[in-house]
């Protein structure tokens, strides 16, 4: 797993309108609502999908699920 997924936890995936993953920063104690397109650090969010959230970081895909 890459070192920037290491501290965030999947909590909620919301797929009624525009979809949104919810996102705890455990490290930071933060919980983040994020739409694809949007940025976390370096990491972009690519795509919603039922159980799981895709980001793009460095190029690479990264998943990050329940």
């Amino acid at each position: 797993m890459q070192d920037w997924v290491k501290d965030l936890k999947l909590v909620g995936i919301l797929l009624d309108g525009e979809p949104k993953a919810v996102i705890e920063d455990l490290k930071k104690n933060e919980t983040l609502f994020l739409s694809p397109g949007q940025s976390l650090g370096n990491a972009v969010l690519q795509e919603i999908q039922e159980g799981k959230v895709v980001f793009v970081y460095q190029g690479q895909r990264v998943e990050l699920a329940f």
